[in-house]
């Protein structure tokens, strides 16, 4: 029996919402297979070599277990490892800032409308396609340095008189060295920030134009609305943004951690490199982990 008003469903009736569903899973299907073939069985065989000692015989791998002594050898003889891993997560911290800046800054100047727009939005692009870290080695190495200057004097931009005028002025040195390191590395910076400017590009474009009209008419001025306005709207991109970075600065083909578990792995030391990739994917998450605990409560997804 069915109650008086109550449309009866038919036999193989499937409910929009049941549709829309299935289109998700569908269209996610291809997705979850790559992530299951191209990632989580390679990880947690990566996991397992990091136990074993792997040579390589007429027959394929030849594995022996060894326990945890890659992981001792790592952590307590080697003394490269955890040395720069350390680096890498300072630089991070004066890296990630910039770039975040950086992007925002050039992402509301390619929002507003000007001449030649379409044209300086490909510019700041073109690094994502070309996007390798062989390119740029070619042109600092090629292009920007002197033949007749080495090491960090043959960086793109000269900042040692700089340092000199602001230790003269008796400026703390941590802040000297926190300014001439951005400054020495702003090409690098601008290289990689591509993927974010068109990230807060696209998430700028969403804001209805609505909102600044009201804000205008209450009297806001472009300083107010952007804190009031553009700043609440991006915030959920901000961390979109800044876990992007983390995760391309941890994993470039030029951090100096991805070239030594690199180098291992080339000198068929596959037991000890797999080690080494376990707790660098560890301290990656960890330090992703930190981010979203610090600025993830802060943010309203729901705007």
């Amino acid at each position: 029996m069915t109650l008086k008003g109550q449309k009866r469903k038919r036999p193989g009736f499937m409910t929009l919402e049941r549709k829309s569903r299935w289109f998700g899973y569908v269209f996610l299907a291809p997705w979850i297979l790559g992530l299951v073939a191209f990632f989580i069985v390679p990880f947690f065989k990566s996991v397992g070599y990091s136990f074993q000692e792997i040579t390589i015989g007429k027959t394929g791998l030849i594995t022996e277990w060894v326990g945890l002594t890659n992981y001792k050898y790592m952590l307590y003889e080697e003394a490269n490892f955890v040395r720069q891993i350390t680096e890498e997560i300072k630089g991070l911290f004066t890296s990630a800032p910039i770039i975040l800046v950086f992007s925002l800054l050039i992402s509301l100047l390619l929002n507003q409308r000007f001449k030649g727009r379409i044209l300086a939005r490909s510019l700041f692009f073109i690094p994502v396609v070309v996007a390798s870290s062989l390119v740029i080695n070619v042109i600092q190495s090629d292009v920007f340095t002197n033949n007749s200057m080495s090491g960090d004097e043959a960086a793109i931009f000269q900042v040692g008189i700089v340092a000199d005028i602001m230790e003269n002025m008796q400026i703390n040195s941590s802040v000297v060295n926190f300014l001439t390191t951005a400054v020495s590395q702003i090409f690098d910076l601008t290289w990689k920030s591509g993927v974010q400017i068109l990230l807060f590009l696209s998430a700028l474009q969403r804001i209805p134009v609505t909102y600044y009209e009201v804000a205008s008419v209450e009297g806001a001025n472009a300083w107010e609305a952007f804190w009031k306005i553009t700043f609440p709207v991006l915030a959920p991109n901000c961390i979109l943004v800044t876990v992007y970075t983390i995760i391309d600065t941890f994993t470039s083909s030029s951090n100096t951690v991805m070239k030594s578990i690199i180098t291992r792995f080339n000198d068929m030391k596959y037991g000890y490199a797999s080690a080494s990739a376990a707790v660098y994917f560890l301290v990656i998450l960890a330090v992703l982990g930190v981010i979203m605990l610090v600025f993830g409560r802060k943010v309203d997804y729901s705007s």
